[in-house]
């Protein structure tokens, strides 16, 4: 589904890109009352010292901005990634995180950087398939975890109605599993997207 939604914002911006009125050079109106923003973002997430590689992290979002550039945003993305430990253990490690942010942004034109912070819930579920010679053992866990992040980022207006956007966030997220102990790590997330008003 986030996939998806990513695929419907390249094909809103081209048709804005086609539009007579979608140029960039068009004067940027004053906003008097709240923005509504939309958007979607591809990027990159990679778990603070671990030994696997970075995972994919598409996602989608929301954002109402005031005009004191205060700003309210949600977040949904999905990133998956497999670990690899000795034969015959294998993983797979979904995570859903739901995120909520409050930011601010600095005055200008077309450029414009931000910054913030955030928290919300990041719900995993582990699927593990454990072979050995003619022994097949397959299970899965579902666990929640809860997490705070910081952000910095900058639009950039190429449309009438789009912003290209790109971010980086810096979260720790504790999870607190089914069964006795809990743990926590780090993350790190690029992002880079389009925001549609």
């Amino acid at each position: 589904m986030i996939g998806r939604g990513v695929v419907i914002a390249l094909v809103v911006l081209l048709a804005d890109f086609v539009s007579p009125q979608g140029a960039v050079a068009q004067t940027a109106t004053t906003s008097t009352g709240p923005e509504f923003e939309v958007g979607a973002k591809v990027g990159i997430s990679k778990v603070v010292g671990s030994r696997h590689p970075a995972a994919f992290n598409p996602g989608v979002d929301l954002t109402i901005w005031l005009p004191s550039g205060l700003a309210f945003g949600v977040d949904v993305e999905y990133r998956q990634e497999t670990t690899p430990p000795p034969f015959p253990l294998k993983q797979r490690v979904t995570t859903v995180p739901v995120l909520g942010r409050v930011m601010y942004r600095m005055t200008g034109d077309r450029t414009r950087l931000y910054t913030g912070v955030g928290g919300g819930a990041y719900v995993l579920l582990t699927s593990t398939r454990i072979s050995g010679g003619i022994n097949i053992d397959r299970g899965s866990v579902r666990d929640t975890g809860l997490g705070a992040h910081g952000l910095v980022g900058v639009e950039t207006r190429v449309l009438r109605r789009a912003n290209l956007v790109l971010e980086t966030r810096f979260g720790f997220v504790r999870v607190a599993p089914n069964y006795s102990f809990h743990y926590s790590y780090g993350m790190v997330t690029a992002l880079a997207g389009v925001r549609f008003r």
